[in-house]
């Protein structure tokens, strides 16, 4: 991994610790491989024949990123997904799918069409 001045440094970190509190709900070592990953491909993008990364290289990563935010959103978006695949019980997917629904549109999508199918079959059981 190339070395880094500090301001290039700290635009680094900064953008990292806006990750990280928006990835609460991923267990610890989860979370450092999904940061540790992060910082290495930010670092690698943003290097240009081994030199050092530039401030300039590193914003261009981090705009090709999107917002800690967007990005946080979608790293959660996979891990309810990942946690979905496993579960076998309609309430725990049911929770899973209301987190995800407040992450985004197609989540709430899912969530409705979810909530529709649960009463439907309760119905006709019914």
């Amino acid at each position: 991994m190339a070395t880094v001045t500090g301001e290039t440094q700290q635009k680094v970190d900064a953008y990292i610790a806006r990750l990280r509190k928006r990835l609460r709900g991923i267990d610890d070592q989860e979370l450092r491989e999904i940061l540790e990953e992060l910082r290495g491909h930010i670092l690698d993008q943003s290097t240009v024949s081994g030199e050092k990364p530039s401030s300039a290289a590193v914003d261009r990563t981090l705009r090709s990123l999107g917002t800690p935010e967007q990005l946080a959103g979608e790293y959660l978006t996979d891990t309810l997904l990942a946690q979905a695949e496993v579960s076998r019980s309609p309430l725990r997917l049911l929770q899973i799918l209301f987190r995800w629904a407040s992450l985004s549109v197609a989540g709430f999508f899912v969530f409705l069409g979810s909530i529709v199918g649960y009463f439907l079959g309760a119905a006709l059981i019914l």
